[in-house]
């Protein structure tokens, strides 16, 4: 009975797709933003975010192994992106996150995960700025 509902969780994953507000997998619908590059939200963050823009929405693939998410999900902890935290100035390792905003005034603002799940007391960043997940370097 577990086995049949575990396979039935995969179906419903959206094969290499994060959600950008929670940083975890896509189960279910993905709301994908029509304006922002590479911005998806899950259905439980779609209905509990304010964005801007529209989106649109997919339903899962069926045809998703196990297999392929594991050498994803492992593919993603050994990300090297040849940028660093603009916030800790550490080299960034795993998901990186970008300001779109500043992107788009040609600026490139970068954070790790960590800074940007718990950024320090003393980091400062416009609120109202949207970030993007870079999740594979390029």
């Amino acid at each position: 009975m577990q086995a049949q509902a575990q396979a039935h969780d995969l179906q419903a994953m959206h094969l290499g797709r994060f959600c950008d507000s929670c940083l975890g997998c896509i189960c279910g619908t993905r709301y994908s933003c029509d304006t922002c590059p590479d911005f998806d939200l899950c259905e439980a963050c779609y209905t509990g975010i304010r964005h801007p823009h529209d989106f649109i929405s997919y339903r899962p693939a069926s045809d998703v192994q196990a297999d392929e998410l594991c050498h994803i999900e492992w593919k993603l902890s050994l990300t090297e992106h040849e940028a660093y935290c603009d916030c800790c100035g550490e080299d960034i390792l795993g998901i990186r996150l970008q300001c779109v905003d500043c992107k788009r005034a040609d600026r490139i603002f970068d954070l790790c995960d960590q800074c940007f799940s718990e950024p320090p007391l003393d980091f400062s960043h416009p609120e109202d700025h949207a970030f993007a997940t870079v999740r594979f370097a390029s």
